[in-house]
């Protein structure tokens, strides 16, 4: 017969083992919450761990308005690549003169598109 040695799983020196207490009133648990939910942490053990430990606190505040603004223009910056993209897979299909006449007004009512949509990005860009 073999002798099997098992493996033994090796001893984490960085075992999470120790933790402490913390007593709070509910007004002060209120604020500690607001505070962790404004700072942008997931829990407030992080919140704690980046106060005590890495002597830090982050509180991140996100303008809505700007955020949704930026949304609108990247949709409107997406379209215009879109737009691009049917002009150039249609100018590499064909040379340009063999195109008929709806296909010219086609394809400047796609440029007129993007156009508009560049000046209305160009709008929102020079009020933010």
């Amino acid at each position: 017969m073999k002798n099997i040695t098992k493996e033994v799983k090796p001893f984490d020196e960085n075992k999470k083992v120790f933790f402490k207490t913390f007593r709070f009133s509910q007004k002060e648990i209120n604020e500690f919450e607001i505070q962790a939910t404004e700072g942008n942490y997931q829990n407030t053990t992080k919140m704690i761990k980046d106060i005590i430990i890495n002597k830090k606190y982050r509180t991140i505040t996100i303008d809505l308005e700007a955020r949704k603004n930026t949304i609108e223009l990247l949709t409107e910056v997406r379209k215009i690549a879109v737009e691009y993209k049917i002009i150039a897979n249609n100018m590499n299909t064909q040379n340009i003169e063999s195109f008929s006449s709806e296909e010219k007004t086609e394809l400047i009512n796609l440029l007129f598109k993007t156009t508009t949509l560049y000046s209305s990005i160009k709008e929102k860009v020079s009020r933010l």
